[in-house]
C-alpha cells in the first residue's frame, strides 16, 4: 500500500512540476506492474531475513544484489548508452523488462507498447 502511495505521489509531482499527462489507463497498470514487482521482493527479503543466522547479513546481501540490479533495469540511465555486452546483460534482467513494461504502459495506455506481452513475461518471475 506505502509503495503505491509512493508512486501516485511521484506521479502527482511529475503532473505539478513537470506537466506530464500520462494516460489513466497505462498509469493503473503501471501501478499494478510495479506492485506485482514490489510483492516478489517483499517475500524474496522475508525468506532471506527468515534464513540468515545473523541481524546484518540481509542488509549486505540485499544491497549487494539490489544496486546491480537497478543499474542494468535502466531505471537511472538509459541501456542504449551503454555498451552492446552491458545491454546484453541488461535483458536477462528481469527488472528491465519491468521498466520497459512500465514505461510503455504509461505513455499509450498499454496499447501500442505491448504492455501485456511484457507483463506476462514479468509476472512469473514475481
Amino acid at each position: 500500500m506505502l509503495l503505491i502511495v509512493q508512486a501516485l505521489v511521484l506521479v502527482g509531482v511529475a503532473m505539478a512540476a513537470f506537466g506530464s499527462r500520462p494516460d489513466p489507463l497505462g498509469l493503473v497498470l503501471s501501478v499494478l506492474l510495479i506492485s506485482v514487482m514490489a510483492a516478489g521482493l517483499a517475500s524474496a527479503s522475508y525468506a532471506l531475513g527468515l534464513w540468515a543466522k545473523q541481524e546484518s547479513t540481509p542488509a549486505s546481501v540485499l544491497n549487494s544484489v539490489s544496486v546491480p540490479i537497478m543499474l542494468l533495469s535502466g531505471i537511472l540511465l538509459p541501456m542504449s548508452v551503454g555498451p552492446t555486452w552491458l545491454q546484453n546483460i541488461a535483458k536477462a534482467n528481469p527488472f528491465s523488462h519491468t521498466v520497459d513494461a512500465s514505461g510503455g504502459g504509461r505513455r499509450t495506455g498499454g496499447r501500442a507498447a505491448g504492455l501485456p506481452r511484457r507483463a506476462r513475461l514479468r509476472l512469473p518471475l514475481a
